[in-house]
């Protein structure tokens, strides 16, 4: 991929390279296109990256583009930044919410303990059903969880 490039600063979005040859048909470039062989056109080769995994209340947003000053290529670049209250909140509710569907799986995978001719303690896994009730009332819920070990 390539992109423009103003004043020697990446902009807009990336091309390909087949769009790229479009631009200029009158012209020869030698394949795979090389920074030198590019740039006099206003444009970089540029390599997109993969988008990190944000941390707790951090939204990952897209930087400026980046130049390796040994290979000339421009790198997609990412920042974190600190999520409003209310994206807290939100975020707050949709990991409480994973977590509650992932405690819901857990009970419903143990309900065949519970009936009467089951051939285990029941005792030991109706307090394990219990803790598993009980997980949403922890005082790091719902990022920092504890969950109980199954009898």
């Amino acid at each position: 991929m390539l992109i423009r490039l103003n004043n020697g600063i990446a902009e807009g979005y990336p091309i390909l390279q087949s769009n790229f040859l479009r631009l200029f048909p009158t012209t020869s470039f030698t394949l795979p296109l090389q920074p030198e062989d590019v740039e006099p056109f206003g444009y970089g080769i540029y390599e997109a990256t993969d988008k990190p995994e944000p941390d707790r209340y951090k939204n990952v947003v897209e930087a400026p583009a980046v130049k390796d000053p040994e290979t000339g290529v421009w790198h997609q670049a990412w920042t974190q930044e600190d999520m409003t209250t209310e994206e807290r909140a939100e975020a707050d509710a949709h990991q409480a919410n994973l977590m509650r569907n992932l405690r819901e799986f857990k009970l419903i995978a143990c309900d065949w303990t519970q009936v009467a001719d089951s051939p285990v303690d029941g005792s030991l896994w109706l307090a394990y059903r219990q803790a598993l009730r009980d997980v949403p009332s922890q005082p790091g819920f719902p990022w920092d969880i504890t969950w109980p070990e199954e009898p």
